[in-house]
C-alpha cells in the first residue's frame, strides 16, 4: 500500500497528516466504514477508481503508518470482512 499512497495519494495527503491525532476520528468505526468513505471520496479527481484491493491496501499503509498491530495475512478487501474489524487505536 505505500507505493500506492506514494503515487496516488501523498501530494494531496503528506503522510504526517493520517498519524496520531487526526486517525483517532476512527477510532470505534470499521475498517469497512474507512474503505466506503475512501472509495466514495478518493482519489479527489477520480473518486472510486481504484480496485477493491488498492484501496484495501492503501487502508493496510494508513494502519501500520498508525502502529497499529500486522495481521498475519493480508488485509481483506472483501467490504463484509472489514466492516468486522473495529478500529481500536491505544
Amino acid at each position: 500500500g505505500e507505493s500506492l499512497y506514494m503515487s496516488l495519494c501523498v501530494t494531496c495527503h503528506p503522510t504526517e497528516v493520517y498519524k496520531g491525532n487526526v486517525f483517532l476520528t476512527w477510532q470505534g468505526k470499521t475498517l469497512g466504514e474507512l474503505m466506503a468513505f475512501l472509495q466514495d471520496k478518493m482519489p479527489k479527481n477520480d473518486p472510486g477508481s481504484m480496485t477493491a484491493e488498492e484501496y484495501a491496501d492503501v487502508i493496510a499503509y494508513l494502519l501500520k503508518l498508525n502502529a497499529m498491530p500486522a495481521g498475519t495475512a493480508p488485509l481483506s478487501h472483501d467490504a463484509k470482512v472489514l466492516r468486522g474489524i473495529t478500529i481500536d487505536i491505544k
